[in-house]
């Protein structure tokens, strides 16, 4: 009887950590993917927001952006948003520097980094963008 009674135990025991362990990994999955929305739209927001700043709609799309960045973004990416954006407001024209435009690339790596994609050089990002911005100019 006393087998009996571990076996369920050990049973019950087993089925209650997979459960949490379950729930566990879909809840990182589900933040995973949230931060790569939010990853995506702070970069589709920033690239629209460069040429539109005056825009009142996309300034409060941005700051929506931010203000989840801000709960949900890693250490690292916030630490170089806040980065770029005091060097933004010391020259309007940072981003558009040599070394803001590496600032970028390496906010785009850590963002890679940090939903499990593998890093790419930042020569390739520089090319990428420096290729856009030609298009959209």
């Amino acid at each position: 009887m006393e087998i009996k009674i571990t076996e369920i135990l050990v049973t019950i025991i087993t089925g209650i950590i997979g459960l949490l362990i379950g729930v566990k990994l879909e809840r990182n999955k589900r933040l995973l993917e949230m931060k790569k929305e939010l990853y995506t739209a702070f970069l589709d927001i920033n690239a629209e927001y460069v040429y539109h700043k005056e825009d009142n709609l996309l300034n409060e799309k941005y700051t929506k952006v931010c203000d989840k960045l801000c709960i949900y973004g890693a250490k690292e990416v916030l630490e170089l948003i806040s980065l770029i954006h005091e060097k933004n407001h010391e020259n309007t024209e940072y981003q558009n520097t040599e070394k803001g435009k590496h600032e970028y690339a390496k906010l785009v790596n850590v963002m890679r980094k940090d939903v499990n994609t593998s890093g790419v050089e930042t020569r390739t990002i520089l090319n990428i963008l420096e290729y856009f911005s030609t298009k959209s100019s």
